[in-house]
């Protein structure tokens, strides 16, 4: 995996979501900060243990969960790993695509928090 910074600040969240992958299991993760480009995910042992569709390229996923009392789905990228504790970890997201829908509610919900 590639190291990426995202270029749009950070919102810190606790927002439950699934983490949905091709191969593997679908765990349930906790979005712990949200930006118009990418998602940070936290989660137990399940979350670990993705691997890629294919060995050598980066975890794809779509992640799920709800802003404001509307669903939204992003398809995303791995961009980081990182180990929180034996059976816990963290992975960075760069949101990838999303429907028009999902794109607006996001936007919603980032001018909603900002503090600027």
């Amino acid at each position: 995996m590639t190291i990426e910074r995202r270029i749009n600040d950070r919102i810190g969240s606790e927002i439950p979501a699934e983490a949905e992958c091709a191969f593997g299991p679908s765990p349930d993760v906790t979005i712990t900060n949200i930006s118009r480009d990418g998602l940070q995910i936290e989660g137990n042992g399940q979350l670990a243990e993705l691997k890629p569709a294919i060995q050598g390229t980066p975890i794809e996923m779509s992640v799920h969960f709800g802003l404001s009392g509307h669903p939204v789905h992003f398809h995303c990228r791995a961009m980081y790993r990182q180990a929180l504790a034996e059976n816990r970890s963290r992975l960075g997201l760069r949101i990838l695509s999303a429907d028009p829908i999902s794109s607006a509610r996001l936007q919603d919900f980032i001018t909603e928090h900002s503090f600027i």
